[in-house]
């Protein structure tokens, strides 16, 4: 579609426009045949030409995925269990693309999601650009109509970049996650490497690490756009890993997200503009170690 796309602007304004690459990177571990499937299914009716690439990384999956691959032109790695973290830090380091984009294994996009991404990026020199999302459901998708980054019209460049990501004090979680979003390629490697480096050798955030990495990139970018042209279907199901259902996984996700605000609480105290530092801290601190310790107190003395 967005080879057709942009011949057909070609023909209509007389000018050559130089096409962009797009890495996107998909981190399968055991992600059931029949959903990942769709979620190829919807990249490739979108994607279908030689200046995308999907790197499907199997992040020491238990199933086999050899025959699903071997039906789509995905860039393939095998790697042995880092979280999804870790293995989406490893796609970052091999994706080629100008721009690189994240599907979660289980979700899927509609038709024309990421090419007008892409234009956006380009025509306006933006670092990240923003698009629309549903939730997905086994019996409905639902658009969050009142959601702010599909609602009003998200423009801003220099300071303003990093006071975006805590606009609406983390109420609205679309700000937060990675999939809704093209990042230019240079940036996003050089916050996969900050990252990399502040954690601790084997440690692994299985939780709100799509907050880390995105303050990461947004206290970099110097233009933040979005568009409204589609839609990322965000499913929601019984077996997908966010969800806490055992004592054990909320303690965790609890201490996750503990380590995440410290880190982002350290950088935005070395932040060099004051009103991004103040916006960010006030947020945070709402979570501070001592509410997270009462809450991990109070679920080890639970029943």
């Amino acid at each position: 579609y967005y080879i057709k796309a942009v011949r057909l602007r070609q023909k209509e304004t007389g000018r050559v426009i130089k096409s962009m690459k797009l890495s996107l990177i998909i981190c399968v571990y055991n992600t059931a045949h029949s959903l990942l499937t769709e979620c190829l299914e919807s990249l490739f009716s979108e994607v279908g030409s030689e200046n995308f690439e999907v790197i499907f990384i199997d992040d020491g999956s238990t199933l086999d995925y050899s025959d699903t691959v071997a039906r789509y032109p995905v860039k393939y790695e095998k790697i042995e269990n880092r979280g999804h973290l870790g293995a989406r830090l490893y796609g970052i380091s091999v994706a080629s693309g100008d721009y690189v984009a994240f599907v979660d294994s289980d979700d899927s996009v509609s038709k024309n999601y990421h090419a007008p991404m892409l234009d956006a990026a380009r025509k306006h020199g933006a670092d990240i650009v923003i698009n629309g999302w549903a939730f997905h459901t086994e019996r409905t998708k639902r658009i969050c109509t009142k959601d702010t980054t599909m609602s009003t019209s998200i423009d801003v460049s220099g300071d303003a970049c990093l006071r975006t990501l805590t606009s609406q004090h983390g109420r609205e979680h679309s700000y937060y996650v990675l999939w809704n979003k093209i990042y230019e390629a240079g940036l996003l490697k050089e916050a996969a490497r900050e990252l990399t480096t502040m954690l601790s050798a084997g440690e692994k955030i299985t939780y709100g690490e799509d907050s880390l990495l995105n303050f990461l990139c947004y206290k970099r970018a110097k233009r933040i756009k979005n568009v409204s042209s589609g839609l990322y279907f965000y499913r929601i199901h019984s077996v997908q890993s966010v969800i806490a259902d055992t004592k054990e996984k909320l303690t965790n996700q609890i201490n996750c997200m503990s380590r995440v605000f410290r880190i982002m609480k350290a950088e935005a105290a070395k932040n060099a503009y004051k009103i991004e530092s103040e916006c960010i801290a006030t947020m945070l601190d709402y979570f501070d170690d001592e509410q997270f310790g009462k809450a991990v107190e109070l679920l080890k003395n639970a029943e």
